[in-house]
């Protein structure tokens, strides 16, 4: 029932994404580079560990949108893989005749701590279907779902860690042989050399990332990657890791059934994309709907089944040229929208901004009473009416209404009195129809004087009050 439910939804997005008439599509260059964890997963016959390690990836892909939000795409790819081997106590042995006096003997290998680095460097060419979402004028969601070939140029192992111990063992002599490096039977800590992985390969492979618009057809690239081949890199050898002669590598030994990569990992990269216009008719539109649009010869004939291949070119070319005449005049209407709503809001802001630049000018608090009363001052209630109805339109913002006093008294005191003066004018910005949740009163004493307390006239000034709107 699920994967019956996800293939529905699957398909239904994709009929959404292409069932309507493309006028644009764009073809789109990218190049990235990434990295990330990079595997060969080798099955190991015997025991041990395979531990993935640090590998890039560089591309270059070409995708061609065929419809608004799908396309298809492919390019040309490099990508490294790094694996380390680990065995701490494996016995390998095989029968083996003497160089020296052709006896049948048993080499012995005993590996401990043995540490071998794979290294893998591949030409990969993708095939992908790509789909792109656009998320706001900047971002656009872009991901690719296929397969590549894969190509290994460069294959190289060397052992970075451990010990290896040969030995040989006569049956006919019951002796077993150690620490005699003339014959090969010693210790050995350093091998490397080339594996035998040369098969070409297919892997799966997805990719998820974002576009960001810098300018025109510019972006940034920033997704993840994952891939898998689906064919194995190397079949069964019979080869053994050593022979008493040479080591081989444990990818091409007999000790691995299977190689296959793994990769997964982050990118950054930068697209180039170039638009390429192309008429998009809906032919199952009947002919009839673009007579009004044609010449009057044409448009005189009635007759669908009369109508000649000129005619009917003629119609097509006609739709073609009122569909562009209709799709520049809605872009220029929203462009004249568009600015007079960026007008209409600035012209609101320097009404607000004027309304609190008068206000903390004028505005003046009697606190000889209880309470705190707002001086009367002709111009108080209109410029208190903008800040009401501003906040009413943007029930978002917020006042914020700051008491100061003279050095007068002591500091204690200085606050109450800059707190009583605030409290006033958050009485009348109430009476003004703004929410109480919209207001947020403040005291700062005589902390901030905008002039020397000197005077008498001069601490008038600084018993004040200023309004902010954040």
């Amino acid at each position: 029932m699920f994967k019956k439910s996800f293939w529905i939804t699957v398909i239904s997005l994709a009929l959404a994404l292409t069932s309507s008439a493309q006028v644009v599509y764009k073809n789109n260059i990218g190049i990235s580079f990434g990295g990330g964890l990079h595997s060969n997963q080798l099955s190991l016959d015997k025991e041990g560990e395979n531990n993935p390690r640090f590998g890039w990836i560089f591309d270059m892909n070409y995708r061609h949108m065929f419809g608004r939000h799908v396309g298809w795409g492919t390019g040309l790819g490099i990508s490294y893989y790094k694996s380390n081997f680990c065995y701490d106590d494996l016995l390998v042995t095989s029968q083996q005749v003497h160089r020296h006096n052709n006896l049948v003997y048993e080499s012995k290998s005993h590996l401990s701590g043995w540490t071998e680095s794979q290294r893998t460097l591949n030409i990969e060419v993708p095939l992908a279907l790509y789909i792109v979402a656009p998320l706001n004028e900047k971002w656009q969601f872009l991901s690719g779902l296929g397969g590549k070939l894969m190509l290994p140029v460069w294959n190289r192992y060397h052992v970075i860690d451990g010990e290896m111990e040969a030995t040989g063992y006569f049956k006919e002599t019951n002796i077993e042989y150690h620490d005699l490096p003339k014959h090969g039977f010693t210790k050995y800590h350093n091998f490397y050399g080339s594996s035998d992985i040369k098969a070409i390969t297919c892997a799966g492979f997805v990719d998820l990332g974002l576009l960001y618009n810098l300018k025109d057809n510019y972006s940034l690239y920033m997704g993840a990657y994952a891939s898998y081949t689906l064919l194995d890199l190397t079949k069964k050898s019979e080869k053994e890791l050593y022979n008493g002669k040479e080591y081989t590598g444990i990818a091409s030994s007999n000790l691995t059934d299977g190689n296959r990569l793994m990769a997964a990992g982050v990118k950054v990269g930068f697209t180039f994309g170039y638009p390429k216009v192309r008429d998009s008719i809906r032919y199952d539109i009947p002919l009839m709907a673009a007579y009004p649009y044609c010449d009057p010869e044409i448009k005189a004939d009635t007759k669908l089944t009369e109508l000649t291949d000129e005619a009917r070119e003629a119609l097509r070319l006609a739709k073609i040229q009122r569909m562009r005449e209709d799709s520049i005049r809605n872009e220029q209407e929203k462009a004249r929208l568009a600015q007079e709503k960026i007008e209409k809001e600035k012209e609101e802001f320097e009404k607000v901004r004027y309304a609190l630049s008068w206000l903390n000018r004028h505005l003046r608090v009697d606190v000889l009473s209880d309470r705190g009363v707002v001086e009367p001052n002709i111009d108080n209630d209109e410029q208190i009416k903008v800040l009401a109805e501003y906040i009413k339109a943007n029930p978002n913002k917020m006042i914020s209404v700051t008491g100061h006093s003279c050095n007068k008294g002591k500091e204690d005191y200085n606050i109450r009195m800059g707190k009583r003066r605030a409290e006033a004018v958050k009485e009348v910005l109430k009476d003004a129809g703004i929410p109480e949740k919209n207001i947020r009163v403040y005291s700062k004493g005589s902390q901030e004087p905008i002039a020397p307390n000197n005077t008498e006239a001069n601490r008038r000034k600084n018993r004040r009050i200023v309004i902010s709107i954040q």
